[in-house]
């Protein structure tokens, strides 16, 4: 929503539409021009997230890979032939 944030809060104003959650206003993330042009975003390697959360994930097409171990893997979402997101373990 690049440059039409404003213009959609106003219609949610005209209209009195009252947000059940904070959509327009919740915080995004947008690529630098190095992560764009890069194949990591190093600016979330080490952040953890709650359990609940990464499960809650897998019915948003994420995946984790099953290890024997038990270890801890992290997700991985598919994006296309020879793409992925998260981890290329």
């Amino acid at each position: 929503m690049s440059g039409g944030l404003e213009a959609w809060a106003e219609v949610f104003d005209d209209y009195e539409i009252v947000q059940p959650f904070p959509q327009l206003s919740r915080p995004t993330y947008v690529l630098t021009e190095d992560e764009r042009a890069g194949t990591e975003l190093e600016r979330f390697h080490d952040v953890t997230v709650a359990i609940g959360r990464l499960i809650g994930m897998e019915r948003r097409g994420w995946h984790r890979p099953q290890l024997a171990d038990r270890a801890q893997a992290p997700a991985v979402l598919r994006t296309g032939p020879g793409h992925r997101l998260g981890n290329p373990c």
